[in-house]
């Protein structure tokens, strides 16, 4: 079959699937621009793509009874959403193909070195958005032809990377060779045909040679252009889709429950551990699975070549990710950062309940997981970005009314920030999902598996110490404010002081001094010419200046040296700033500016015009 050439195929709805793959792309939903941060706005651009809001509970069946009523009521409306809900959705469902495109349409990935490609059929794709502006894309396709354990594997690696992991180094030519890459783990061509949807996937180099993140190109087409002009996909986890997987193999499902001895190629003796058990001594085999290789490559999605070769570090990571309730019948799960998968026999409780539990609640328990993983990763990131701009305006030097808006603005992003947080913990934050025994302890173990826990642990810390940190610098800021008031303040007051002594001679003699010779006094008054009268005046005022500036000199001294020192404490990293306040408080204190007149011997300014004063009248009035 050519590249690109699509076999038409009957329906297998009358046959079983050999696996099913869901791959799910959680990523966070970032705006180009700054007016489209509403959740409306996501939706508008969804439906203008061609998405369609579905609602869970508007079709009722068995199996979505089952599904919808096997989690807790505190967890539906996250999981599920509803049109109908009376509180705004935490999260929205879409849809966006009918039945009829999903059956007719293909994924089909091109392997390198292999000669024929994976021809896969869909069997649901949907998209779910949260409040908190995370978003996951799912698409479920089915196998109906290849058996192999190796070839299912192969689909998982394959089909769940969306950009290369790295990029190969040039040979000694210059050229990059991507067939390196390609030949690891990246898919060589992946074609994805479904409804208006019709994308070719390649991996060049030229669509990374930007240092541009560029998921698949399926990717950006499901999602619409509508959608991808006015946001940005970023991926959450890595170049890695999340993978859960059901495998239905009768061979494997026996390998896998014998224990170590039992198992294909294990020694008579091998892997006996001697316990301890009633007061005998017995012999305890270990399950064949700890020492499986294609167990360990299915739970952590290994394709061509597994990614342990410490036999003891294998061991201990494959006990901590199997859960193994059913191991005795053949059936294992399996829970890691990356995979939540099964296998069990081709009987009907494996091939049609298990499978069909894969499908609906084991799926919507990963959703789940991986929107709080988006979340708080989302969050931390907001977090940063929020202490970087504390940190921005803190380094500037401008101290304006702008910076103080600014700064305004800065807290009440932080509110802003803290009343999400708060709405995704008791909205989306969930300890126990299910009252299902079996539910639970998957839930647990997908959790620690993912350090949910300790994340959100951190990122409360990381909120708490944003606050903290938030009001420090306010503190700092206001109280730098205030100091530059009270410098205002202070000038002001020197300019105050400087009329004084003129306002109260103009207050005595009146603002008219050169009619002093019509003033109405016991004595008579000496008839002086009209130019002494001007002069006396003139003199009056000289006199009242040279004692305030005579007074104010040492003043304004102190307050050259102030700014002198108050620009050289800025570029002091070492604590000027509390310099600063010390040394300017001391000077405005009134005991050191009446030492500082005093020291100065600036009473004989006083003294002196006193003197003046008093010859001044001794000359105009006579008693």
């Amino acid at each position: 079959m050519e590249r690109g050439e699509l076999k038409p195929e009957t329906s297998n709805t009358e046959k079983n699937p050999l696996s099913q793959h869901i791959f799910m792309f959680p990523f966070r939903i970032k705006p180009r621009k700054e007016d489209e941060q509403k959740t409306e706005y996501i939706i508008k651009s969804l439906e203008d793509g061609g998405w369609r809001r579905t609602d869970f509970t508007a079709v009722f069946s068995s199996s979505r009874y089952n599904e919808f009523f096997y989690f807790h009521e505190y967890a539906r409306d996250a999981i599920f959403g509803s049109k109908g809900s009376v509180d705004k959705p935490i999260s929205y469902c879409f849809e966006r193909f009918s039945p009829d495109e999903l059956r007719e349409g293909r994924m089909m990935l091109y392997v390198k070195d292999r000669s024929e490609p994976f021809d896969l059929e869909f069997e649901q794709i949907s998209l779910r958005v949260f409040e908190t502006k995370v978003g996951i894309l799912t698409v479920q396709v089915m196998n109906y032809k290849y058996g192999s354990i190796h070839d299912v594997l192969m689909i998982n690696d394959f089909g769940r990377r969306i950009y290369p992991q790295f990029l190969p180094l040039p040979d000694e030519n210059g050229k990059v060779d991507m067939g390196i890459v390609k030949d690891k783990f990246l898919a060589d061509v992946i074609i994805f045909k479904c409804g208006n949807v019709d994308s070719t996937e390649e991996f060049c180099l030229k669509d990374y040679s930007a240092y541009t993140l560029r998921p698949a190109d399926y990717i950006s087409q499901l999602l619409g252009r509508a959608f991808t002009e006015s946001f940005e996909p970023v991926p959450i986890i890595d170049d890695r889709m999340y993978v859960v997987c059901w495998y239905g193999s009768d061979r494997w499902s026996n390998e896998l429950k014998k224990d170590s001895s039992q198992a294909a190629g294990s020694g008579e003796d091998s892997d006996r551990e001697p316990t301890e058990k009633n007061g005998d001594s017995t012999n305890l085999k270990k399950p064949a699975y700890y020492n499986c290789d294609e167990w360990y490559r299915f739970l952590y999605i290994d394709g061509k070549d597994i990614g342990c070769e410490n036999e003891e570090l294998k061991q201990h990571l494959i006990k901590k990710a199997t859960y193994e309730r059913w191991s005795g019948s053949g059936t294992l799960f399996g829970i890691t950062r990356y995979s939540f998968v099964c296998i069990t026999d081709t009987k009907h409780v494996g091939a049609t309940i298990l499978r069909k539990h894969m499908q609906s609640m084991y799926y919507q328990m990963a959703l789940i997981l991986l929107a709080q993983r988006a979340s708080i990763l989302k969050f931390s990131a907001e977090v940063a970005r929020v202490s970087g701009e504390i940190k921005d305006f803190v380094d500037k030097k401008d101290t304006g009314n702008n910076r103080a808006k600014s700064f305004e603005d800065i807290l009440r992003e932080i509110k802003k920030l803290h009343a999400s947080y708060i709405r995704f913990v008791n909205r989306l934050w969930f300890t126990e999902v299910t009252p299902q025994e079996q539910g639970i302890e998957m839930y647990d173990m997908a959790m620690d598996a993912m350090g949910l826990k300790e994340q959100i642990e951190e990122l409360k810390a990381e909120i708490k110490e944003l606050y903290e940190f938030a009001d420090l610098q306010y503190e700092k800021y206001k109280t730098l404010q205030d100091r530059k008031i009270n410098a205002r303040l202070a000038n002001l007051n020197i300019i105050a002081f400087i009329f004084i002594p003129i306002t109260v001679v103009a207050g005595l003699w009146g603002m008219n001094l050169y009619f002093i010779g019509e003033l109405q006094l016991d004595n008579p008054i000496i008839d002086l010419p009209q130019w002494l009268k001007y002069l006396s005046t003139f003199f009056l005022f000289v006199v009242s200046c040279v004692i305030a500036y005579g007074i104010s000199w040492n003043y304004f001294e102190k307050i050259a040296e102030h700014h002198n020192f108050d620009r050289s404490s800025h570029d002091n990293k070492d604590g000027g700033e509390d310099k600063y306040s010390d040394e300017f408080e001391e000077f405005l204190s009134l005991n050191t500016f009446m030492q500082t007149l005093f020291k100065n011997r600036l009473w004989l300014w006083i003294g002196a015009g006193v003197v003046l004063y008093l010859i001044l009248v001794v000359l105009i009035v006579r008693h």
